[in-house]
């Protein structure tokens, strides 16, 4: 089973949403056995009963990213997008484009902020997809993204 949290940070209504993957019909019946109802040979529960299934086969099953994933493939896309269109022109004119290799990012000063972990980020990321220029359509390089990111 998969827990996931929600909710505010600041606020007293934080849920915990269950998530179940895998087979439910043998989760269910795990638990629905009492001892007294097992033969005598069958009481000891061994390790097999304990354990859980690996989530990274789940996840690629059902094209779910984990949410580290979903912040890296959601950045790195924001600032392709930045980079291409120009377009927040304020975000833009913040990032630093080098003079040697066009698509890559001068990262300023190491901090917390969207423009340092981008920057890292987008050059990490688009020296590993060779992308040597913004003529790439966006809808590929979503799909690529995404299909990477659940391998």
């Amino acid at each position: 089973m998969l827990v996931a949290w929600m909710g505010e940070n600041n606020t007293n209504d934080n849920k915990i949403t269950p998530v179940l993957f895998g087979n439910k019909e043998a989760f269910l019946n795990k638990f629905r056995t009492a001892a007294r109802c097992r033969p005598y040979q069958n009481q000891l529960l061994g390790r097999e009963f304990y354990t859980q299934e690996h989530t990274k086969p789940l996840f690629k099953k059902h094209f779910i990213i984990a949410l580290n994933n979903l912040y890296v493939y959601h950045t790195f896309m924001e600032i392709f997008k930045i980079l291409k269109l120009h377009s927040p022109i304020s975000i833009y004119s913040q990032l630093s484009i080098s003079t040697r290799k066009p698509t890559m990012l001068i990262t300023p000063t190491p901090s917390e902020t969207f423009n340092y972990i981008s920057s890292i980020l987008w050059n990490t990321i688009s020296s590993k997809l060779k992308i040597t220029d913004y003529s790439v359509k966006i809808k590929c390089l979503e799909q690529f993204s995404v299909a990477n990111a659940t391998q």
